[in-house]
């Protein structure tokens, strides 16, 4: 028997668990900046604790997932992190001049880091 846990062994085991990883990491971020985000970006706080929201149901969900072995829901995951991305990029396009400048930076590091997870 190998000495290697059994996450070490499964790269889309991993790639879920780093997924949820970053999901939580991503809802701690942003609660605990939400003040500040609501006066440097323009984008209100209560959107903020709802995005911090999904973000931690999020990584509850895909969590689980990882935890169960649903390798079949690996290709489902990656798509809707890279539709995430791509939907976030659209909102900002069409939004563009509504947002002051540091939330199209925080908006766009948030899409490009969806796209980026679901391609991983």
């Amino acid at each position: 028997m190998s000495s290697r846990p059994r996450i070490a062994r499964d790269p889309v085991a991993l790639s879920m668990w780093l997924d949820a990883a970053c999901e939580l990491v991503g809802a701690v971020v942003i609660l605990l900046l939400a003040g500040g985000i609501e006066g440097s970006t323009g984008i209100a706080k209560e959107a903020t604790y709802v995005a911090s929201g999904v973000f931690l149901l999020a990584a509850v969900v895909i969590g689980f997932m990882a935890y169960g072995g649903k390798r079949s829901s690996a290709a489902m995951l990656a798509g809707a992190n890279v539709a995430g991305g791509v939907i976030l990029w659209v909102a900002i396009a069409a939004r563009w001049n509504d947002f002051e400048p540091g939330a199209r930076w925080v908006l766009a590091a948030m899409g490009d880091s969806f796209t980026l997870i679901g391609a991983l």
